[in-house]
């Protein structure tokens, strides 16, 4: 999740469990655009079930195979966060192809 600091304001990436999980890391501008991506997709999917048109499976397909490439540890060395987001966007990859 994003947060901000209550003394200066800036943001940062923490657990949704924090501060209990001392888990957080400096906000990247581009691990922050990723992010705002896998929640929109994820919000368009749920609005798919929801309704009675689906959206079509390679369009599906074609946004999770973006957002792996983007999240993708290698680019992103040393960042566990990174490696965080690509399995879970595998493991939603798999999930939408079943």
């Amino acid at each position: 999740m994003i947060r901000s600091n209550r003394n200066d304001g800036s943001r940062f990436i923490a657990c949704a469990g924090f501060p209990k999980c001392r888990f957080s890391e400096a906000l990247d501008d581009a691990l922050e655009a990723c992010a705002a991506r896998i929640a929109a997709l994820e919000g368009e999917l749920r609005a798919e079930r929801d309704s009675t048109l689906m959206m079509p499976a390679n369009a599906v397909a074609k946004s999770l195979r973006e957002l792996i490439a983007l999240s993708h540890p290698d680019k992103w060395p040393g960042n566990p966060l990174a490696h965080e987001v690509c399995s879970r966007l595998t493991d939603l990859r798999a999930r939408v192809a079943a």
